[in-house]
């Protein structure tokens, strides 16, 4: 029996939330294990496993409650809508492999969504060790379900998070697909395992066969909430209530809002930015037009009310890290700009990946200017640039625009170094991320938005 190491402690975690396990000796197809959701936070999730083994068993439990304490089933919608431009852009980029095929994108998202954050779950819970013995394990107990999916099959790192192995994914598409066809063409079992084509090595097709396409349709849609719960019905029904269910109180955040950039734009008109300042003074020494009370000598001071506009400068900090393409830069800098006209006209936008890209007047810029992309991603650098050169006010404002695939510790310290007292973080992925909340916790920023950067 294969003894992982971390199942103890999966066990502990998985008491903070209500589950219903269900174990089936016969569940085959569709998936031998998955997991349903139901309703709101605070509600069951459903798990059903194959129990043909007690290692399998153990591993497909694992595997779906990683799902669950990742944070990959609440807001899903949400997430989908943060990164469903990203991946548009890149489908259209390489539209021959996929047979100009546009119908295909909706199944090509999700099978992408499926593959990273199982990429995270496989990484992150098992060992290289119990990973591949446990998914021989289940090839010699049915060979439909070939090799799950392991991230340094793909050439990619483990123990990351399902955003940072989308990008890693969506930097070299070709290489991705070229590992899916491959994988197809050399083994029987389930798509995509990668399986000896480390670091995407193997013949490019440039084009997926349509067999493939085909098995990533199949797969899709054994996935889709649909089919997961008619299968769970059928099981239900079949054996009544779930057995072995674990309960306990359900501990999960409420995910805030994911705004447009046009409803964040009017946000920070209203709570972040201070246009004028209405003041109202009695002037003992007006002459003009004085009055005075009755027929006495004595002069009513007239009340003068003054409003003064104040410019109100601020800088931009925008990650052009590979993840980002130009309609990004565009929106930013069409937002930006509209506040710098209202704000203070001499506000700055830095763009940074490992190094500053550009330094420049938000006013100076257009809508359709094309700036250079790519490479890692270093803010940390970027923040201490900007105190530096210019920020001597520590009140004055500055807004970070990112992905915050980073190592966000370095953030925090040239934060605090800076003393920066206005400080706006702006997430285009996903803003409800407890590694971004735990090392924010003790309120760097004064607030992070979530933002739907790309439209839709």
């Amino acid at each position: 029996m294969i003894k992982f190491s971390r199942f103890d402690e999966l066990k502990s975690k998985m008491e903070n939330y209500v589950v219903s396990l269900t174990e089936k000796e016969d569940l085959f197809e569709p998936p031998a294990f998955c997991m349903i959701r139901d309703g709101f936070v605070g509600d069951i999730y459903r798990i059903y496993v194959n129990s043909m083994d007690e290692s399998i068993k153990n591993f497909l439990y694992m595997h779906e409650c990683g799902h669950i304490i990742f944070d990959h089933v609440d807001n899903a919608d949400k997430k989908a809508i943060s990164v469903k431009s990203r991946i548009k852009v890149r489908f259209d980029e390489y539209k021959e492999w996929f047979d100009n095929e546009e119908d295909f994108f909706d199944y090509f998202k999700n099978y992408i969504f499926n593959v990273v954050e199982d990429f995270e779950v496989n990484s992150k819970l098992f060992s290289k060790e119990e990973f591949d013995e446990a998914c021989k394990t289940m090839a010699k107990l049915n060979p439909n379900w070939g090799r799950g999916m392991w991230p340094e099959d793909y050439g990619y790192p483990i123990g990351k998070t399902w955003r940072e192995y989308l990008t890693f994914l969506l930097d070299d598409l070709p290489k991705f697909l070229t590992n899916v066809e491959n994988s197809n063409s050399n083994n029987n079992g389930g798509l995509g395992n990668g399986s000896n084509n480390e670091s995407g090595k193997g013949k490019s097709p440039k084009k997926l066969s349509k067999k493939t396409m085909k098995k990533i349709k199949s797969e899709v849609e054994k996935k889709s909430d649909k089919e997961l719960e008619k299968l769970s019905q059928e099981i239900d029904s079949q054996n009544g209530k779930g057995i072995g269910d674990q309960k306990g109180e359900t501990i999960l955040d409420t995910n805030e809002d994911i705004y447009s950039f046009e409803e964040l734009k009017n946000i920070f008109k209203k709570k972040v930015f201070t246009k004028k300042n209405v003041m109202t003074k009695r002037d003992q020494m007006y002459n003009v037009n004085r009055r005075k009370l009755g027929d006495s000598n004595l002069i009513i001071p007239r009340n003068v009310c003054r409003t003064e506009f104040r410019a109100d400068e601020f800088y931009v900090i925008l990650d052009v890290s590979s993840s980002v393409n130009q309609k990004l830069i565009s929106s930013t800098i069409s937002i930006f700009r509209e506040l710098a006209d209202e704000f203070g006209k001499n506000s700055r936008i830095i763009m940074w990946d490992m190094e500053c890209q550009f330094d420049g007047k938000l006013k100076d810029l257009k809508d359709n200017d094309k700036f250079t992309i790519g490479g890692g991603t270093c803010i940390a650098k970027a923040i201490r640039y900007v105190s530096k050169n210019y920020i001597k006010n520590t009140n004055k404002k500055l807004f970070i625009i990112s992905d915050f695939e980073d190592d966000l510790t370095d953030w925090k310290n040239q934060i605090k170094a800076a003393n920066l007292k206005e400080l706006y973080g702006i997430n285009w992925s996903y803003n409800n991320d407890d590694y971004i909340k735990e090392t924010f916790k003790d309120e760097v920023f004064k607030k992070i938005y979530g933002v739907n950067a790309y439209g839709d």
